[in-house]
């Protein structure tokens, strides 16, 4: 028994169209993530006004990792260096400042376009698609 190739999400035909609108989303999200300039400064509000406290956390993600590498079950050591690890991610993250560098409208519409084009293209490719044996069976 032969099994009939199925194409993109389930349904006969349409591969094409969605690997370039695949294609087309990837580059233009691409072109637009480049056009994002991100920066951060790293601060905890209560460890000092506007100071950078990067120093008083390091410190004690520091002093868990020579616990825990003096006695791997330490409880407080772990504690230390969990605290002071998730103090920094959270410090970075929640700083980011995030701005989109001007550009050109040209520049513009080609890349939201790219990503509006694929993004119609991959739902045009999920589509069903009439196969030949049914285009030949209605004529």
């Amino acid at each position: 028994m032969r099994d009939k190739f199925v194409g993109a999400g389930g349904t006969p035909g349409g591969v094409g169209e969605f690997v370039m609108g695949v294609t087309m989303c990837c580059g233009g999200l691409y072109l637009i993530l480049n056009q994002v300039t991100v920066s951060s400064r790293f601060f905890l509000p209560w460890l000092g006004s506007n100071q950078n406290s990067f120093g008083a956390v390091f410190t004690v993600f520091l002093i868990g990792v020579a616990f825990v590498f003096f006695d791997a079950k330490s409880f407080l050591g772990w504690m230390m260096l969990l605290a002071g690890a998730g103090a920094t991610v959270w410090g970075v993250i929640s700083n980011l400042e995030i701005y989109f560098r001007g550009t050109t409208l040209i520049n513009a519409v080609f890349m939201f376009g790219l990503v509006a084009g694929g993004f119609g293209l991959v739902l045009k490719g999920l589509a069903a698609h009439p196969t030949s044996d049914a285009a030949d069976s209605s004529g």
